[in-house]
């Protein structure tokens, strides 16, 4: 899984100066399939590592149905 980071707008009240160590911005963690088709989409702080990320993504994709029987995830 690749990951980018983005970097926030900046506005409002400045913390950097409350803050200096901290990083500003944010990820998009994006899973598709095969042909490119996103099947989950995601946002998350630029300081949160992609591990983190993964399950919340994995579940966000939505069953497959089927004809018989429950759906399948």
């Amino acid at each position: 899984m690749d990951s980018v980071s983005v970097r926030a707008l900046k506005g409002g009240s400045r913390p950097d100066r409350i803050r200096p160590t901290a990083a500003r911005g944010s990820k998009i963690h994006l899973i598709v399939d095969r042909r490119g088709l996103p099947l989950s989409v995601g946002i998350s702080a630029a300081n949160l590592h992609d591990s983190q990320a993964l399950i919340p993504l994995v579940r966000g994709i939505p069953p497959i149905r089927s004809h018989r029987g429950p759906r399948r995830r």
